[in-house]
C-alpha cells in the first residue's frame, strides 16, 4: 500500500527504517498531519490527511486510516505507546465494518491493515486473528496473511502449554531423588 506517500510494507513502515527517514520522506501535509497527531489534536492531524486523499484511489476511509497507521507507526517506533495506540484507533474506526461499504479489495485492505494495527500496535492478538481470518476469508489467496495467522495461532498455543510445562518441571525439582 502506498496511499498516501509513504511506502508501507504488510501496512507498515518500511523494515528498519527509522522514524526520521520515514518523516524526511513525507509531503508537507503528512508533516503537518503528524505534528498534530503528535502534540494530541486529532481533528487536526484528520483535516490534514484528508487534504491528501486521492479521488478514484482506494476508499476514502481505507485511505484516511492508511495515513492514521503509518502515523501510528511512526509513534510506536519512536517509544510514544500510548499515542500511537491512540491514532491506532482512529484508523481503525475509519475502516470498521468495510463489508458492503467498501469494494472488495479495499475490504480486504481495511481487514489486513486492522489486523496488523491490533497485532503490532495494540497488541490484541485475538481481534487481529479475527481480522486476519475475516480478510482470508474474502482473499484466500493473501498467504502472507494466512502466515501471520498460522504465527499467532502457533505462539498463542505454545503461551498456553507453557504453564504446564513449568509446573510438570517444577513437581519434578521438588519430587524427592531416588
Amino acid at each position: 500500500m502506498t496511499l498516501l506517500g509513504v511506502a508501507l510494507v504488510n501496512g507498515q513502515v518500511p523494515v528498519g527504517s527509522t522514524p526520521n527517514f520515514v518523516y524526511r520522506e513525507m509531503p508537507a501535509a503528512q508533516k503537518e498531519a503528524y505534528a498534530a497527531l503528535k502534540s494530541g489534536n486529532m481533528s487536526l492531524g484528520e483535516s490534514k490527511l484528508q487534504t491528501l486523499l486521492r479521488p478514484g484511489a482506494a476508499h476514502a476511509d481505507l485511505q484516511l486510516a492508511t495515513g492514521f497507521a503509518t502515523m501510528a507507526y511512526i509513534l510506536r517506533n519512536e517509544g510514544d505507546t500510548a499515542r500511537a495506540v491512540q491514532v491506532a484507533r482512529l484508523s481503525l474506526a475509519k475502516v470498521a465494518k468495510p463489508q458492503g461499504r467498501m469494494v472488495a479489495r479495499d475490504a480486504v485492505d481495511a481487514l489486513l491493515l486492522a489486523a496488523q494495527l491490533m497485532d503490532h500496535v495494540i497488541g490484541d492478538r485475538a481481534k487481529a486473528c479475527e481480522a486476519y481470518e475475516q480478510a482470508i476469508g474474502l482473499e484466500p489467496k493473501a498467504k502472507w496473511a494466512a502466515d501471520r495467522l498460522q504465527h499467532l495461532r502457533a505462539t498463542d498455543e505454545s503461551a498456553r502449554q507453557k504453564p504446564r510445562a513449568n509446573l510438570l518441571l517444577q513437581q519434578r525439582a521438588a519430587a524427592p531423588r531416588k
